[in-house]
């Protein structure tokens, strides 16, 4: 996507953003697993993503897979305004991350203290130059950096500081690669060869069975089977065990639970699967690896 796409599309948000700067929207909405009433939704939208392909986002089948392992939900996440110029710049992120990893790295590390930073890249790529000022002149449009300035050669640096309104700490701290994995799903359901009926759930907020709560990232329904998808940015040796036990509650097995990391290698993932029952894998190799899932998917159908 080139930069003067990238900014038209950012121009089309910026009354959104206001509106959503100060806080989150979320729907309530509690699944009452006594009588299997599906909550009511929000209006449901329809977007025709190619001349065959018409998605419906219709959750009830999500809520009935939940309901059906006395798991109720609490609240749940709704699309806005500003939604596809942020699942945009998670898929940039997400396909690029060897490239603009040192970026986001230093705007992660100053999200505390709201201080500014500089970055040299006297050393990188040309190519990690490139994404690097493009992902920063786009999050500088959408204000998630309120101060961006590169200085070409020789300084080769970058000068920037995050913005801390909620909405953009929430994305630099993780959101983004939740929306990467939620778009990269979606397009690889689109680029299949015969029409797939999907829907999704994004951070719903649920009740376990023994009366814990706990937040699920990114639930998908495809054609009668759930996948469920974690995503990671930093550590993550505190987290596998209970996304295992998770995986084991709603009894979905290593084809239909994917953690995503971004800070683990390739032999790590593989030993962590064997341990933990989950599909483990680096940002780099989640498309492929969900692609492979889907295949195997479509050719059962296609078996049947």
């Amino acid at each position: 996507m080139t930069d003067d796409k990238m900014i038209n599309i950012l121009e089309r948000i910026a009354i959104a953003l206001e509106k959503i700067a100060d806080k989150e929207t979320v729907v309530n909405s509690i699944y009452d697993s006594s009588n299997g009433q599906v909550p009511e939704q929000p209006e449901t939208t329809k977007e025709i993503e190619n001349e065959q392909v018409i998605q419906v986002n219709d959750i009830n089948p999500i809520f009935r897979f939940l309901s059906d392992r006395n798991i109720q939900v609490k609240t749940f996440q709704t699309d806005e305004e500003i939604d596809d110029v942020l699942d945009n710049i998670a898929l940039f992120m997400g396909n690029r991350y060897n490239k603009i990893k040192k970026v986001y790295n230093s705007i992660k590390s100053k999200l505390n203290s709201g201080m500014g930073f500089r970055l040299d890249l006297k050393n990188a790529t040309q190519e990690e130059v490139s994404d690097s000022c493009q992902l920063c002149n786009s999050l500088h449009q959408i204000a998630f950096l309120s101060d961006y300035k590169y200085f070409k050669s020789p300084q080769f640096l970058i000068s920037a500081k995050p913005n801390r309104i909620p909405t953009a700490i929430n994305f630099f701290t993780g959101q983004w690669l939740e929306r990467f994995i939620k778009t990269e799903v979606k397009n690889t359901i689109l680029k299949l060869e015969r029409p797939i009926q999907f829907a999704y759930l994004t951070n719903p907020q649920i009740i376990l069975p023994n009366g814990d709560d706990f937040e699920l990232d990114v639930l998908f329904y495809i054609e009668d089977e759930i996948f469920w998808f974690e995503a990671k940015t930093g550590e993550y040796q505190n987290y596998v065990v209970k996304y295992s036990k998770m995986a084991k509650l709603m009894q979905l097995d290593s084809k239909h639970s994917f953690m995503v990391l971004t800070e683990v290698n390739e032999p790590n993932c593989v030993a962590l699967k064997k341990v933990f029952g989950m599909e483990v894998v680096n940002i780099e190799s989640f498309s492929e690896k969900f692609q492979n899932a889907i295949s195997n998917l479509n050719e059962d159908k296609n078996a049947l």
